[in-house]
Order: C-alpha cells, then structure tokens, then sequence
C-alpha cells in the first residue's frame, strides 16, 4: 500500500505534513487519507527537488496526488499523478500529467547521467508530459503517452549523446557524436 508506493522517495530536509482521515490496517479497502506535504530537499529516484509541495488522497486502494509543485533545478514541475487499481489485472495502473518550466539544463543533466560533471550548455529545459500505463513490477506492461521537450538558450551540439564516444566521434565527423 502506501509505505511500498513512497520507497522510492526520501525527505533530506525538513517536511511540514498534515494529514486527516481514516486508515484501514486490515485490508486497505476502507482507507481515506487525506495528506498534504510542504517539504525541502526530497529526493525522488536520482532527482533531488529544492522544494515539494503536494496533496495526496489515498482512497482505499488509489492513490491521487493533485496540485503537486516541484522547485527543481532552477525550474518548476506542476503535476497530478493516479495510482489506481487496473480493472483488467491484479497490478496498478499509473496516470501522469506533468509540466515543466525553465529548469537548468546544466543541473537537469548532472542528474539524469549520474556524473560529477556535465558539458556547459547553458539554457533553460521545459515541457510536458502525459504518460498511461500498467505498473507490475519485474514486468514491462508498457506505458503510453506524449510529451514535449524545449531548451531555450542553450548549446545542443554540447551534449554528448554517445557517452565517452563522442567526442571521437565528432573528431572525425564534426557536430556527429553530440546532440
């Protein structure tokens, strides 16, 4: 239930959380939680918000997570995520819409390659995404969705998209091994 959804996410900071409802022990069913949270430093996976405010309602076996605001890299995520009960399985299935507002592409990359160092492309990263899908852990159900990126400012032929490779690469075909 709950404690299994929230292990991918760890408060590194201090967190302001106010909750009021019923919690059902037993079998979940009757559980109708309402929390809202105002913390700094909350790491989700490898991605470490400055700020995150959300409001979650926990609704037997469905998890709503509404007006959820992220201050992460210099920018701004605005998202609402379902995590309810797939009707045509015993897994979950996952509803995401996000958007993102004049992140800094520097730090964005840092997180997602998991290295000390990125290239210095400057600018600022936006977009959206809407992603559907069945999550069943040890199995790929797939996912669904849409989204959009955009960077303003910034330098794309930076960002090296073959790893260590690309700078070879580009050595020999010029702008190839970068973005």
């Amino acid at each position: 239930g709950l404690r299994k959804g929230l292990t991918w996410v760890t408060f590194d900071g201090p967190a302001l959380m106010a909750a009021r409802g019923e919690v059902d022990t037993h079998l979940g069913d009757k559980t109708d939680l309402y929390v809202e949270v105002d913390a700094t430093n909350v790491a989700l996976l490898q991605f470490t918000t400055d700020v995150a405010r959300v409001r979650l309602h926990v609704d037997g076996h469905s998890y709503v997570a509404t007006n959820a605001i992220l201050d992460i890299y210099g920018g701004r995520v605005d998202a609402n995520v379902v995590v309810s009960p797939d009707t045509n399985s015993p897994h979950y299935r996952l509803s995401v819409k996000a958007q993102l507002a004049d992140a800094d592409v520097n730090r964005a990359i840092l997180a997602l390659r998991k290295t000390a160092k990125a290239p210095e492309t400057g600018g600022k990263l936006s977009g959206r995404l809407n992603l559907e899908g069945v999550l069943a852990k040890g199995e790929s159900k797939g996912y669904r969705g849409s989204g959009k990126v955009r960077i303003d400012d910034g330098d794309l032929f930076r960002i090296p998209v073959f790893g260590g490779l690309s700078r070879y690469i580009s050595a020999i075909f010029p702008g190839l091994g970068f973005a």
